[in-house]
């Protein structure tokens, strides 16, 4: 003859082995409807190219060469200056558009001459 309350404690862990099963399967199918895909992503080779002479005088400033690069300067202001021409290969550091600024090199050179 079993022990008193032994069917119960069966029962029980028959019914906490159902619950672990039934609170798994909704964890793993939670994860598995809930994962977003990784972004896809473009590897290019980089090349220099020659600059083209369409220049679009916006705000910022921009210039349009084979491979684009947008030009944000801190400040706006007029074009003054377009160095580079079609075709011409450009440098890193070298000057693509010049933005008028002589308001800004006049208050350097006064505030340099009051501090000597």
């Amino acid at each position: 003859m079993p022990p008193p309350g032994a069917a119960s404690r069966r029962s029980f862990g028959k019914a906490a082995l159902m619950a672990f099963i039934v609170i798994f399967v909704a964890a793993i199918t939670a994860y598995w409807f809930g994962r977003t895909e990784p972004p896809v992503v473009t590897v290019g080779v980089i090349d220099t190219g020659p600059v083209r002479a369409t220049v679009a005088n916006t705000r910022a400033g921009t210039v349009e060469a084979c491979r684009r690069s947008g030009l944000s300067p801190a400040i706006g202001g007029q074009i003054t200056a377009l160095p580079v021409q079609e075709g011409d290969h450009v440098e890193r550091g070298q000057l693509l558009m010049g933005l008028w600024n002589e308001d800004l090199v006049a208050r350097a050179r006064r505030a340099r001459t009051r501090t000597h």
